[in-house]
């Protein structure tokens, strides 16, 4: 499901920060959940934020999708039908619309032709477009014993689960609200009902469900998330920080802590150094390095962030090394150490070379779909924002004439009016600087 994985203890700016600078690495995926931060922690009569943030939310689930379909068939290309049907099952849970859906059915059904295989049985399901078999595999996200409830509970929980889908939360709610007169005490039901409370912006009745669920059940990820969303908007850090707090407790880091729960222990790290307990929070993050299913590089990114807040610099370049090497091919790692190196005025070379690596890492030179075909080059819809990098750093090393030629470039190409605004003040700072020094 997608609903509540951002990081807690940010306002909503800076998870729309977050976000923009994940949308503009091609980490759709990850800027997905972090607009969704923003837009809970974002107060329901700030219609222009609500508004620009569903914006971009329904762009990079949109970009998430076509990106999965992308690795998929690459994948398929390296001869590699287990990995390619596992992204397509990933590509599944942001096909917002039927087309998309029917879409990854039907390479879902050419993966198993080209390579001679048989679907599993939920996959051939998927592939015939039945309604009842999209509804399972709607239910791709949520634990077996959840699926297994969500099956049990029939056609209104269907329909109550697919307005959630379509993101008519006031149905989904009132839906929802109507199955809990025959089980008033689903942890399930009341958790959805909370969530979709949550989203018609009424939030007094998601703190009642919620709160509900965690007498019942106390330990479910998506309600402690949501409720810790909550209490930070109402101003209540403590119960948040408690709320969190427990929950790490009781499910500490170990080789087999499930993945669902990675994100509270990271925004738990990310409270501890948000409140000033610098030391608690690199333990509480440097912890899930032992966890099999984490992503390291998300882990050593987070840690890098707190060691910054925390004052501890050279760490801080450390962490981010490390993050690149756990993940190489993930361009957001290398914008970040390039923007701390600029922001230490450290060996303003490599920052540069990380600059243009992570444009050419998102330059491709294109794939065949899965039947082949006419391969077509793929420019990094990020040129324009790395472009502005690289002037700025050439600008940094007093190489002006340089700076100024890949300014006209990137002013040319840019389309995102907030890279365009930077661009034009670093064109001012260029012409205040007065003559070209190179």
């Amino acid at each position: 499901m997608k609903f509540f994985k951002g990081l807690f203890g940010a306002s909503a700016e800076k998870h729309e920060e977050k976000a923009d600078e994940l949308r503009l690495d091609f980490e759709y995926r990850d800027a997905a959940y972090y607009y969704q931060q923003a837009l809970d922690l974002t107060p329901a009569d700030d219609t222009a934020r609500t508004e620009r943030l569903t914006r971009k939310m329904r762009e990079v689930r949109r970009a998430a999708f076509a990106q999965l379909l992308q690795e998929a068939a690459d994948l398929v290309e390296k001869r590699s039908p287990d990995l390619a049907l596992e992204k397509l099952e990933s590509a599944a849970q942001f096909a917002d619309e039927d087309a998309a859906k029917m879409e990854v059915a039907r390479r879902q059904a050419e993966v198993a032709e080209i390579f001679g295989t048989d679907l599993e049985p939920e996959m051939e399901a998927e592939a015939t477009g039945e309604e009842g078999d999209l509804f399972e595999l709607a239910l791709a996200g949520f634990d077996p014993p959840d699926r297994e409830r969500a099956l049990a509970l029939g056609d209104k929980f269907k329909a109550a689960f697919e307005a959630c889908q379509r993101e008519a939360w006031p149905e989904a709610q009132a839906a929802f609200e109507q199955l809990l007169e025959e089980h008033p005490q689903d942890p399930l039901v009341l958790e959805m009902a909370g969530m979709a409370a949550e989203n018609a912006d009424n939030t007094d009745a998601a703190l009642l469900r919620w709160e509900a669920v965690r007498k019942i059940d106390p330990l479910r990820p998506i309600v402690v998330h949501g409720l810790a969303t909550i209490y930070r908007r109402q101003g209540r850090q403590a119960e948040a920080r408690n709320l969190l707090a427990e929950a790490v407790t009781a499910r500490p880091p170990s080789s087999s802590l499930s993945e669902a729960w990675i994100p509270t222990h990271l925004e738990y790290a990310l409270l501890l150094s948000e409140n000033g307990h610098y030391q608690e929070a690199i333990s509480a993050g440097a912890a899930l390095l032992d966890v099999s299913s984490v992503d390291k590089g998300l882990v050593f990114y987070n840690l890098a962030g707190i060691l910054e807040r925390a004052g501890q610099i050279d760490n801080c370049r450390i962490a981010l090394e490390r993050a690149i090497e756990s993940a190489p091919r993930r361009a957001l790692y290398r914008e970040r150490l390039s923007d701390y190196l600029v922001e230490q005025q450290d060996d303003l070379d490599m920052a540069l070379g990380l600059i243009v690596s992570a444009n050419e890492a998102e330059t491709t030179a294109g794939q065949g779909n899965f039947g082949g075909g006419a391969k077509r080059g793929i420019t990094s819809p990020n040129r324009a924002r790395y472009l502005y990098k690289m002037a700025r750093i050439y600008f940094l090393k007093g190489e002006d004439l340089e700076a100024e030629r890949i300014l006209t470039t990137a002013l040319a190409i840019s389309r995102d009016p907030e890279v365009t605004h930077a661009l034009e003040g670093l064109k001012k700072e260029l012409k205040e600087a007065g003559a070209p020094r190179s």
